[in-house]
């Protein structure tokens, strides 16, 4: 009897088409990578669905996660550690066995060590990857990894007075160090690591949600053993210390796979080293996942449904630009279609996505490599950002000749592109002719679900925000607690402003409209603004309204002001979003 393998049974299930089949076994070949991962990657399953079958070709029942957090008594019976490294969770204790959900349940060393350790029988479940590493925090987030690190420091420093005289600059304490404070910046999901060095001390930083909060501080004796063991990770010139350098390490963490882009630079007091955490392991989200509003999504869904012309993103950099184009570009039919990057750095791969990285030292910049991209016949181009004329003017001409483009522009809002483009030299009909859409984005950080509570916002912040009628709001904020680090906020959503380019945008534009005249006409065709937007997840209680006004600081229309909105029309985007 043939036993069916993951793939097939996903068909049985329905899950998936023959066709769909044979595209994830042929990117398996590419990528060597898991069957589930590249079917999730390329929108074909949802990971409940790949769980659950997992499940049942494994004998063991499936458990939904979300909303649970196990008994904290069972981070005493079974260790961080070891629940991250099989990527598993205790969930439950009965007198004389121990459930535990795993997405692989075939660990058969992971279950008889949780046997031998535990002296319980081992019951195994199964659930999805990101319910079990979000039950993982949910479970092990205490200040047992500052204690850690505090005694990892110690040993450190110790054993680098031991070792003077020998000049030995790979110690165990001083790698298992470097190690713990990487390790912590992936517990707290960090997305920069910072070592900065001062007079008398190295301070590590971590970038959690878009905001530094402060980590363990390194004694000064201990910098150039720590700098040189990340230089030797990142395969860095440790004798170098006078010149920047970039690098790159890559970790795993259980079945996380982590790329750091490491950077140094020259200081007064040493060398700053500041690490960009990229986890390999995440599947792009779905455009429905990102944050959008219904109408957002649906613009937006539309503009990138067109088969030429160009599709820009703008905002400040770490908005989001990047990962809201990944997440248009999986949501592309990549088996019909042909669909090519060029960008810098690639940040994750995409299955049956052409991904070119540019090389400036070897002379393949961007306008290099996109002239060279469009003799590869591609249906679909994405450009990691319109840095200069020649990228822009190259760009512009490819959607216009039959080709989706789809870049980034550090611009304030979706219609300040217009003007920037005009400035970077690219004539204003070229301009009209090609582009069919714009967004402007910004980051807001969600109130902490683990202590929200309901407050009154400050009288000077509503007044500064020009808001008047406030019924029907429910503000919330974060109390503070260990899921959040005391800040109140976890995680991170996106405000967005999706302008069509309509022929009646197109000639304010060209007749030299004003910026407010042209917002006018882009509220009548259904435009929200990135203000709005973000006061409408305030007024639901998802965010706060000093979120929404740190984020949209520059932001320079609200529909308050070109009198296309007013709070009632926000309050029931807010019900929207409830």
């Amino acid at each position: 009897m043939k036993i069916l393998g993951l793939g097939e049974r996903l068909v049985r299930s329905g899950v998936i088409t023959p066709e769909q089949l044979q595209i994830v076994l042929a990117e398996q070949k590419r990528f060597d990578r898991r069957f589930g991962d590249l079917a999730l990657e390329l929108g074909f399953a949802t990971p409940e669905q790949v769980a659950i079958v997992v499940a049942e070709m494994s004998g063991v029942r499936y458990e939904q996660l979300a909303g649970r957090t196990p008994d904290p008594a069972l981070a005493q019976l079974v260790p961080e550690q070891v629940a991250r490294r099989h990527h598993l969770v205790p969930l439950a204790r009965n007198d004389s066995s121990l459930v535990v959900v795993m997405a692989n349940p075939l660990d058969v060393q992971a279950v008889d060590r949780l046997r031998a350790q535990t002296g319980l029988d081992i019951e195994v479940a199964v659930s999805s990857d990101k319910q079990i590493s979000d039950a993982q925090d949910a479970l092990y987030i205490d200040d047992q990894g500052a204690v850690r690190l505090d005694q990892a420091i110690d040993l450190a420093r110790k054993a680098v007075d031991g070792e003077k005289d020998r000049g030995e600059r790979e110690l165990a304490p001083i790698i298992e160090l470097v190690e713990g404070l990487l390790i912590e910046g992936f517990r707290r999901r960090a997305t920069d690591v910072h070592l900065e060095p001062e007079e008398r001390v190295v301070r590590v930083r971590y970038r959690v949600d878009g905001v530094l909060l402060p980590g363990p501080t390194l004694p000064m004796d201990l910098k150039s053993t720590v700098t040189a063991r990340m230089k030797i990770l990142s395969d860095l010139d440790i004798s170098e210390s006078r010149l920047p350098q970039d690098g790159r390490i890559r970790m795993t963490l259980g079945r996380r796979v982590y790329d750091l882009r490491v950077s140094t630079i020259p200081t007064v007091h040493g060398e700053n080293i500041v690490l960009r955490v990229l986890d390999k392991s995440n599947v792009i989200k779905g455009l429905e996942a990102i944050g959008m509003s219904a109408r957002d999504l649906e613009m937006f869904t539309t503009l990138i449904a067109t088969q030429a012309g160009m599709i820009l993103v703008t905002g400040p950099t770490g908005s989001g630009k990047t990962t809201t184009l990944y997440s248009a570009l999986a949501s592309l039919d990549a088996s019909r279609t042909k669909i090519a990057t060029l960008e810098d750095p690639v940040e994750y791969e995409l299955p049956m996505v052409r991904q070119s990285q540019v090389n400036e030292k070897a002379g393949f910049g961007f306008a290099e490599g996109l002239r060279a991209l469009l003799r590869q016949d591609p249906d679909t181009i994405f450009v990691g950002e319109m840095r200069d004329a020649e990228t822009s003017g190259i760009a512009v001409r490819a959607a216009m000749t039959g080709h989706l483009v789809m870049s980034t522009l550090h611009t304030t809002s979706a219609l300040g592109t217009l003007p920037r483009l005009v400035q970077m030299g690219i004539p204003p009909d070229l301009l009209l002719t090609s582009i069919r859409g714009l967004m402007a984005q910004r980051l807001v950080r969600l109130v902490c679900v683990s202590c929200t509570e309901e407050h009154e916002p400050d009288p000077a912040l509503v007044h500064r925000l020009g808001l008047s009628d406030l019924s029907g709001a429910t503000f919330r904020r974060g109390a503070g607690c260990p899921q959040c680090s005391g800040t109140g906020y976890r995680g991170r959503t996106g405000l967005y402003e999706v302008v069509r380019m309509t022929p009646e945008l197109g000639d304010a534009f060209a007749s030299g409209a004003s910026a407010t005249a042209m917002a006018r006409i882009a509220c009548r065709d259904g435009t929200r603004f990135l203000r709005d937007h973000g006061l409408e997840q305030a007024f639901a209680g998802i965010t706060t309204l000093d979120e929404v006004l740190r984020a949209t600081a520059d932001a320079p229309a609200s529909g308050r002001e070109v009198d296309a909105l007013d709070t009632a029309d926000v309050l029931e985007g807010a019900a929207a979003h409830a």
